[in-house]
């Protein structure tokens, strides 16, 4: 049996086409589809895509699920296997639909690209010296946006946290390539690990922030508090004990004023709820 049942939505796709007294082509220039794209549902060679799916409910008025499962619900009622083979079939479905057309043609276009900036400096460093030096640093730079770009595409539950694990590898990677290449020791572990491990904690939780929070007074009072506690105060701490910074009264005046500024949008939260 194909997944989604294609023979049986597509033979109920044909049957209210026919009850409205649509062509394949007129039905398609409702739904912005090609006709011939409709023939191969009817016919069961493919599916509908998942995004489409409301739309081909919305103009035969009728539900999603009736549209998944090939039956209508005016005819004998889904037994409950059915039902829950319906359910899994579309999430199934969801998933393998995740990496879309839009996001294959990203890869076709910019990865390549990438890929040829990355040779073109490799090629203008050789003629010009000889040898590989400079093109390093763009080079690992390049190949950070292209790790972040792998990773944003993974059809994944948790491809925020995967994107965030990339990022400070990917960055832990360069920094060490140029201490190496710049004949310098001792900051990499002490100085730019936990200020990377830090920045990039931070902007995890900003971005999950908004994700997650729907009322804007929390999601700025959140992203002050983390503001505060992650780049001021912990990489403050990270220079102090480097030896490379003292603390400021602007910096406690600082923290101050977003902490306030977090309280007081978490009040007007508050407040706007009531």
């Amino acid at each position: 049996m194909q997944n989604m049942n294609e023979q049986k939505t597509g033979s109920l796709i044909r049957q209210l086409r026919l009850k409205e007294g649509w062509t394949q082509k007129e039905l398609g220039s409702k739904i912005g589809i090609s006709d011939k794209a409709i023939s191969k549902w009817e016919r069961g060679l493919s599916f509908p895509d998942i995004t489409l799916l409301p739309r081909l409910a919305d103009v035969f008025h009728v539900t999603v699920g009736e549209i998944i499962s090939g039956q209508q619900l005016s005819e004998p009622a889904l037994d409950p296997e059915v039902f829950d083979s319906v359910v899994a079939d579309t999430l199934v479905y969801s998933k393998r639909d995740t990496f879309s057309k839009g996001k294959r043609i990203f890869c076709l276009i910019f990865i390549p690209l990438l890929l040829t900036a990355m040779l073109i400096c490799a090629i203008i460093n050789l003629a010009v010296n000889h040898q590989l030096s400079w093109a390093y640093y763009p080079i690992g730079a390049l190949l950070i946006v292209l790790s972040l770009t792998l990773a944003l595409l993974l059809p994944h539950a948790h491809r925020l946290e995967i994107l965030m694990g990339t990022l400070e590898f990917s960055l832990m990677i360069y920094l060490a390539m140029i201490e190496k290449l710049s004949g310098t020791q001792g900051w990499l572990i002490s100085l730019a690990l936990p200020i990377s491990l830090v920045s990039v904690v931070c902007l995890y939780l900003l971005l999950k922030l908004l994700m997650i929070l729907k009322r804007k007074w929390q999601i700025l009072s959140y992203s002050m508090l983390i503001l505060a506690l992650g780049p001021l105060l912990s990489i403050n701490q990270i220079l102090r004990l480097n030896g490379l910074r003292h603390t400021l009264i602007s910096d406690w005046i600082l923290l101050g004023c977003l902490l306030g500024g977090a309280l007081l949008f978490y009040f007007i939260d508050l407040a706007t709820r009531r």
